[in-house]
């Protein structure tokens, strides 16, 4: 595999004009990302940014009491710490890897200079972080108005939507952390969704067999962040 070729599976980098993407393919490092890695720090510069291929991010709010939380999830539409690199301020969050993959790291610098010189680039970040932050807002509300049942419902439908599969390679404790909530409260509504005929249950990994059903079962949430991200022009 080339960087010539790896670029178009990620949304942003194949929306790059040809001139703009031959400027940036020679900062384009490849690169494996493992589940739990953490790319950025809370509270650290951004050094770098993270284009997933496959695979996706999960952005976590840190607690000085270990706990943690997720507010927005990141797939092949996009790339990690977006927010902070439009501010060129410290990350206010810590971006780690949710599902494993591929994805591409590039410098900020190189970056930075191609978004100012690139109208069409930089609007398209501008999109990106809209998205991304009107989706951590959901979340937000969404975590005090709606069930652990419809909440872990809406996280796999996002999940599979941005890792662009099926089979989610999850462990309990994972989604525990995403959720905040217990894990036997997440063993709990695995295995209500299971009862539906929604999805199948394996070894650190949930599959989806049946996204209607899924679908049936979550909240308002996820149609409205479906709608955004389409209605922005950032996914399918």
């Amino acid at each position: 595999m080339t960087l010539r070729i790896m670029p178009t599976r990620n949304s942003l980098l194949a929306s790059l004009t040809p001139s703009s993407r031959a400027a940036l393919s020679q900062w384009m490092t490849p690169a494996h990302m493992a589940a739990g890695d953490i790319l950025i720090e809370q509270g650290a510069p951004i050094t770098e940014l993270h284009f997933p291929l496959s695979g996706t991010l999960s952005n976590l709010v840190l607690f000085s009491d270990g706990r943690a939380a997720e507010t927005a999830c990141i797939g092949s539409e996009g790339l990690s710490g977006l927010a902070a690199f439009l501010a060129d301020a410290p990350c206010a969050w810590q971006v780690s890897v949710q599902i494993p993959g591929q994805m591409v790291r590039i410098p900020v610098t190189p970056l930075r200079a191609l978004a100012e010189a690139d109208d069409r680039l930089m609007r398209r970040l501008i999109l990106l972080s809209h998205d991304y932050q009107a989706q951590a807002a959901q979340t937000a509300a969404c975590n005090i108005l709606h069930s652990a049942t419809q909440r872990l419902s809406r996280w796999l439908l996002l999940a599979i939507d941005r890792a662009g599969s099926d089979e989610v390679p999850v462990t309990q404790a994972d989604l525990g952390v995403a959720l905040g909530v217990r894990r036997s409260t997440v063993s709990d509504v695995l295995h209500e969704i299971k009862a539906s005929g929604a999805v199948r249950l394996g070894r650190r990994r949930v599959h989806v067999l049946q996204r209607a059903r899924l679908e049936h079962i979550v909240c308002e949430c996820y149609g409205r962040d479906k709608d955004r991200s389409r209605d922005l022009g950032l996914v399918d």
